[in-house]
């Protein structure tokens, strides 16, 4: 099976190519405004889009792009990876956006199903995990909160089963992990883990 990868920088397929997907590779283009053109010439012959897009500031221009490219070419069948608690009202910027592009999937008239997963244990090494190293901390503005964090291998099998089974188009899920943890608790599974002792601290960031 050929799944087509779309992504901006193409450098960010490199780690598909070598976990052994076969790839073809798409010109990148200078705006986002292209990406209906692309797709419109070369997507004639795929049935599904799954699509996810990073917090970026053209994040909702974007969605609406793969939406119209995707109604342009014919797709039969739409995979959204939203985010949970997506919100005009949610004060997390990132999840303040995806309802544009909710709203979008919804109405475009393409079977659809639409996952909203919580923050990722993978955060802690991809983003995080220089600050760990260096600092021997964790900074994050959460305060109090505590996050059902989900590990993406698990986000993948949920992608595989609903597009599997008719049954979930139209639908949409919220997915998390199986406990709700503060930040200083994440820190001692982790510290545990190496057999380092580290701390957290809250940082403010700009929405």
């Amino acid at each position: 099976m050929l799944f087509r990868l779309l992504l901006r920088p193409v450098s960010r397929c490199l780690p598909a190519v070598d976990a052994g997907w076969r790839w073809a590779p798409q010109r990148e283009s200078p705006s986002i405004c292209g990406i209906p053109k692309i797709w419109r010439g070369r997507c004639g012959r795929i049935a599904t889009v799954a699509f996810v897009i990073p917090d970026v500031i053209d994040m909702e221009v974007l969605g609406l792009n793969v939406v119209s490219a995707a109604q342009s070419a014919g797709v039969r069948r739409l995979l959204w990876f939203s985010s949970f608690g997506a919100s005009p009202k949610n004060e997390a910027r990132f999840s303040s956006r995806h309802p544009v592009i909710d709203e979008a999937v919804r109405s475009s008239g393409i079977p659809y199903t639409i996952l909203r997963p919580s923050f990722f244990m993978q955060d802690f090494t991809a983003f995080y995990g220089e600050t760990i190293r260096t600092a021997g901390a964790i900074f994050l503005p959460l305060g109090d909160a505590r996050i059902s964090h989900l590990d993406l291998r698990d986000l993948g099998e949920a992608a595989v089963a609903v597009l599997r089974n008719d049954r979930h188009l139209g639908s949409s899920y919220d997915l998390s992990g199986p406990e709700a943890l503060h930040t200083s608790e994440v820190a001692e599974q982790i510290g545990s883990a190496i057999a380092e002792r580290f701390g957290t601290s809250p940082s403010l960031l700009p929405r």
